[in-house]
């Protein structure tokens, strides 16, 4: 640990110069709470077991008439089997239709674009919209 912290140091001292910073002491502040939030953050993913937990989200309703279209895709750690979901609501939020799929090995990325298809898919050949 102290070494990453010594590079990231490092790389912030030698690579920006010290006149665009401000002086010394807002400089010194500014490397101490770096530190203080690298620090952080690797003891809360240690505390986690190597999963950093996610911002909570906020869904936020379409416009009057319209529906509102999620999808999500993922990939299990130890197996590598990805799979992807998601979900259709009106402007109350209310459930019009979902779905989920598994989808074997593949990267997550993938997973994410075989959600995106399956929900442009959904809604074009979907009867309830």
């Amino acid at each position: 640990m102290f070494v990453s912290l010594w590079l990231h140091h490092n790389s912030i001292v030698f690579d920006y110069p010290l006149e665009a910073q401000g002086s010394v002491i807002d400089r010194s502040k500014h490397l101490l709470v770096s530190m203080l939030k690298a620090i952080a953050q690797k003891e809360l993913i240690r505390v986690t077991g190597g999963k950093a937990p996610r911002p909570p989200t906020t869904w936020f309703p379409p416009a009057q008439g319209c529906f509102k279209m999620n999808s999500d895709g993922s990939k299990g750690i130890e197996d590598g089997m990805a799979k992807y979901g998601g979900l259709i609501r009106d402007v109350v939020g209310s459930w019009v239709i979902g779905f989920a799929k598994a989808i074997g090995v593949c990267s997550v990325v993938e997973a994410e674009l075989w959600g995106c298809l399956h929900r442009c898919s959904l809604f074009l050949e979907s009867p309830f919209l």
